[in-house]
């Protein structure tokens, strides 16, 4: 098993996170920190030691998220949670993975297994009670010699596998701080998951200030989270309904008991928190309501789909299972950068499985034009596809922002046994370090495609960088969908912004050319007039709106991308006006170069 320790810093006791590295150190095959802008921070400098350090407070739930995405990048199967004033008995995490193996071959759906915890602030120090949600009532039990089926359990010592992870989710991190552990078990509960305590090993921890029985034992920063985050709690439709009345019921007491006492501070804290929450309740309603939409329109377009599937169709010749990416015109598949990712997915996933891996990418014109098989040989013939309702199954996999949500999403619909499954998708399943070996085993550019990025390279001269603004159809002179285009007024200003960019970029990185590409032609004729800068000659287009006829101008959009890649850095530029565009990063996944975002102002 392949362990990272995953530890939330935010001014710590220095000498206290020293002895919970020297207690973990050895259990794990790597300790992953992540501190939330600490003031003062002395962390361990050890090979298998890794630092994530934010430039400000980003919460505990978002920095054990980064924490977990980092580990799954290194290959981790389980991640150890930590608080930073938490140390492990000597074993711990093989305790932990020995209850966890041992569960599971009974059968049990392990969500995390955590260890008996020693509250070091209770009066007296004390192991802490087991919970069990019994109706309105949480029944607290001491542990005896078995391992115990809990409802939730404190995340500080918490062992959870990628697989658990992959199909529950990652952390709420909108808690920023209170329930994020409660949350996390009881949504792990509602898919059917075993959340375990065992007593076969311990971890120490500090819990609130030391008065426990009290409702105010928490700082009144603290009480505005413990106060928002119970509503929040009590919204979500998986928590059972007598813990979600409770969770009302106990937001009221503890505001009227902070007036009752003369706490001013909690009681105001408390009243924000309840009324923040109403605000973020109304603001998650309308992200559910968008993912709802997004359910809807991938039915619709995987019903569109299956129109051209049915037991007339030719059956599959292949004896193994193959997986392949579509790009066949039958649906909108979006530009070269999102076809790329999600041809590039499909195939980590298929490596990641041991299936064979095909690429049918023949819309609005072969890839093979431009990108040929390296390594690995992905071409399919059209002959060779199947529309067999029974041997063939299309599948559609829409983009999430989310990594850890794509993978889930794409293990539940790619574990089909189909012997064709016809995969119409632009998501990011690989982990970012692991997109330019997947490429380069994938691809190399044509004869025609490589001597034209030689000649650009050439012309450029030197080491340069690069710098994309998406435009869209702003200026009028692109063409795509039917995003909106500015008031010739309005234009001016924006380009003026742009320009203005550049040079701050040039400032910056004297010495070099600056490569710019853009959807824009007046845009780019316009910073053609820069002495440092370097236009690639060509049209430009969007590849879902231009036919095959000239691929001359399709091939601009290939050389633009390898050239980009070819950058010593790679910037993109992008405001509430000018779209977020995925073309600069991926091309820098491909190099693995440094790459960086502009908002404009």
């Amino acid at each position: 098993m392949f362990v990272f320790a995953i530890i939330v810093t935010y001014n710590p006791d220095c000498s206290l996170l020293r002895r919970q590295y020297e207690s973990i150190w050895g259990q794990v095959s790597g300790i992953v920190y992540v501190d939330n802008h600490s003031t003062c921070l002395a962390l361990p400098e050890e090979d298998g030691v890794y630092h994530i350090l934010n430039n400000r407070n980003e919460g505990l739930g978002k920095a054990q998220n980064q924490g977990i995405t980092f580990a799954l990048q290194k290959g981790a199967t389980h991640v150890l949670l930590l608080d930073q004033d938490s140390v492990a008995s000597p074993h711990m995490v093989d305790t932990l993975l020995a209850v966890e193996k041992e569960n599971r071959e009974r059968g049990k759906r392990v969500g995390l297994v955590g260890p008996n915890v020693y509250d070091l602030l209770a009066n007296p120090p004390q192991y802490e009670y087991a919970n069990i949600i019994e109706g309105l009532r949480i029944k607290r039990v001491k542990l005896g010699s078995e391992t115990l089926s809990v409802s939730y359990c404190i995340a500080s010592g918490s062992l959870i596998s990628m697989e658990s992870i992959n199909a529950v989710g990652m952390m709420k991190d909108d808690l920023f701080i209170d329930g994020l552990d409660v949350e996390w078990c009881l949504r792990a509960k509602a898919l059917g998951f075993e959340i375990l305590i065992t007593p076969q090993t311990s971890l120490t921890h500090r819990l609130g200030n030391g008065e426990k029985g009290k409702i105010l034992s928490h700082s009144p920063q603290r009480e505005y989270f413990i106060c928002r985050n119970n509503l929040r709690i009590s919204s979500y439709s998986y928590i059972p309904l007598r813990f979600r009345l409770r969770k009302k019921i106990l937001v009221p007491m503890r505001i009227v008991s902070s007036l009752l006492h003369g706490h001013w501070a909690h009681f105001k804290a408390g009243m924000q928190g309840a009324l923040d929450c109403n605000k973020s309740i109304s603001l998650n309603k309308r992200i559910q309501m968008k993912r709802f939409k997004r359910l809807i329109k991938d039915w619709i377009k995987s019903r569109r789909l299956k129109k051209y599937y049915n037991l007339a169709g030719n059956k599959a010749g292949n004896t193994s299972q193959w997986i392949i990416y579509m790009a066949d015109g039958k649906i909108l598949h979006g530009g070269l950068s999102d076809r790329l990712c999600g041809l590039v997915s499909t195939y980590c996933y298929c490596k990641g499985h041991n299936i064979s891996f095909k690429a049918f990418f023949h819309s609005p014109y072969d890839l093979e034009i431009f990108l040929q098989p390296n390594t690995y040989d992905w071409r399919i013939g059209e002959e060779d596809l199947s529309y067999h309702s029974e041997d063939a199954l299309p599948i559609y996999i829409s983009y999430d922002e989310n990594h850890l949500d794509s993978r889930r999403k794409a293990n539940g619909k790619l574990c089909k046994k189909n012997k064709q499954l016809h995969v119409y998708t632009n998501i990011r399943y690989f982990a970012n370090e692991d997109f330019k070996v997947l490429f380069d085993e994938l691809f190399k550019p044509s004869a025609q495609l490589l001597a034209l990025v030689r000649f650009n390279l050439e012309r450029i001269g030197g080491v340069f960088i690069s710098v994309t603004f998406r435009f869209q159809q702003l200026l009028g002179d692109f063409t795509e969908g039917n995003f909106p285009i500015l008031p010739e007024s309005e234009r001016n200003g924006l380009l003026d912004k742009c320009l203005s960019k550049i040079e701050d970029l040039h400032s910056l990185h004297l010495g070099k050319r600056i490569l710019v590409t853009s959807d824009s032609k007046t845009f780019l004729s316009k910073a053609a007039t820069l002495g440092y800068t370097y236009i690639i000659p060509g049209d430009v287009i969007h590849l879902e709106y231009t036919p095959a006829e000239n691929l001359d101008i399709h091939m601009k959009s290939f050389v633009d991308l390898l050239m980009v890649s070819k950058a010593s850095k790679v910037y993109l530029v992008f405001s509430d006006l000018l779209y977020h565009s995925t073309f600069a990063k991926t091309a820098s996944l491909i190099s693995g170069t440094q790459y960086e975002e502009i908002l404009l102002p």
